[in-house]
């Protein structure tokens, strides 16, 4: 995982990288498998997304269970021709919002200005769950 760029806002703080492990939506659902079992780390949402399926609201969007992504994260991606993965988190009291892009591979994680240490503790975290 490669750090390629930080943007900030007048509330908000994301970092965004280059997933250089992670090239195929089966490597993407091992990977979720080990974001989901941090400790720490709830996952409230998950929104597999296909930026072409335009509706009222914008984009196409689909919610899954978290335990049937834990199972099937790939084939779920799939069956809805998802381009993006919003994950939405909650982590040592911090709402965190983990995005994978599954075209250009890369991932973004975006959290309140305020709220930068919990964001700097669960980029070291991915960092170092991506390099096993």
């Amino acid at each position: 995982m490669i750090k390629v760029r930080q943007k900030e806002t007048a509330t908000n703080l994301v970092y965004f990288y280059n997933l250089d492990t992670i090239k195929s939506l089966d490597e993407l659902g091992v990977w979720f498998v080990g974001v989901s079992s941090i400790s720490d780390l709830t996952i409230r949402r998950i929104q597999l997304i296909d930026s072409s399926d335009k509706n009222a609201e914008g984009t196409g969007s689909t919610e899954i269970d978290i335990a049937i992504a834990r199972n099937n994260l790939a084939n779920c991606i799939r069956d809805v021709h998802a381009d993006t993965v919003s994950i939405s988190t909650f982590y040592k009291g911090v709402s965190i919002v983990i995005g994978v892009d599954c075209i250009g591979w890369t991932l973004s994680i975006a959290a309140n200005k305020k709220d930068k240490d919990a964001l700097d503790s669960l980029e070291n975290l991915l960092t170092f769950l991506l390099s096993q």
